[in-house]
């Protein structure tokens, strides 16, 4: 977790796994004396992060705390960042309510090491097996909330 507190304000920005934002605002708020409006939450998950099993090999995304090959709860954080495939993607109109877009791109993209992640796609023309940047980022802001995912580009040059 990374809290950021604003020096003219009683405001605060928090950066967390968690998955309950609400929980957290809640706990933050008791914790710093401060009303849970002047807390915002961006909630990351362990985006950008695979996990691979030392004992078996194996890399997931998400994360898993226990691997079903080995049983082994030893593990190392791999990256996902940088040049992906995109394998598939479809284009989505009727968004839920607080998005001021009129449609999203979404795509599925495989990086060099085999992952597959799912993400929003930010290019115009998309076409199958074209090469995109993969990054992570604020996919969506809620009202003391924002979300992280991936979102993918086009690759330049």
């Amino acid at each position: 977790m990374i809290v950021q507190a604003d020096p003219y304000s009683p405001k605060v920005k928090i950066w967390s796994s968690a998955q309950s934002p609400f929980a957290v605002r809640n706990l933050m708020a008791k914790a710093f004396g401060i009303s849970r409006a002047d807390i915002t939450v961006v909630v990351t998950g362990l985006l950008g992060l695979a996990d691979w099993g030392r004992r078996c090999g194996e890399l997931h995304h998400p994360f898993h705390y226990v691997y079903r090959k080995c049983g082994s709860r030893d593990f190392a954080e791999v990256p996902l960042r940088g040049e992906a495939v995109l394998l598939t993607w479809t284009k989505v109109y009727n968004l839920p309510e607080g998005y001021m877009k009129p449609s999203l791109g979404f795509g599925i993209v495989q990086f060099a090491n085999g992952l597959r992640v799912a993400g929003q796609l930010e290019v115009d023309q998309p076409e199958f097996g074209m090469k995109v940047r993969a990054a992570v980022d604020v996919v969506r802001e809620g009202v003391g909330e924002d979300y992280c995912g991936f979102i993918f580009k086009p690759l330049e040059g």
